[in-house]
């Protein structure tokens, strides 16, 4: 009879074992591996043919936003996103994801 500890995988990276059920790469590996992703919760005020309003959506990064020509992508990329006219973002929080 085979036990768990004969059936442990190994981090593909470093080797290290792995937990029981992980397949691939350890946590550390996984971890360095990709960049780290900042989330943000943005609020904003649209137009559109059919109307307007106010809505909110959480998106997440690479990179923090650090002035005005990326609120400005952000407000492009809104519109398009969701088919509005203009998009105004009033506010913008950081937080992290838990």
């Amino acid at each position: 009879m085979t036990t768990l500890s004969e059936m442990a995988e190994s981090c593909t990276d470093c080797g290290d074992d792995l937990e029981i059920g992980q397949i691939g790469k350890c946590d550390e590996c996984q971890d360095a591996g990709e960049p780290q992703k900042l989330h943000y919760f943005i609020a904003y005020q649209w137009s559109a043919e059919h109307g307007s309003g106010f809505a909110c959506m959480d998106i997440s990064r690479t990179h923090p936003i650090t002035d005005f020509a990326e609120v400005e992508g952000l407000c492009k990329f809104i519109a398009e996103y969701k088919n509005f006219q203009t998009v105004v973002i009033t506010n913008w929080k950081r937080y992290e994801e838990g």
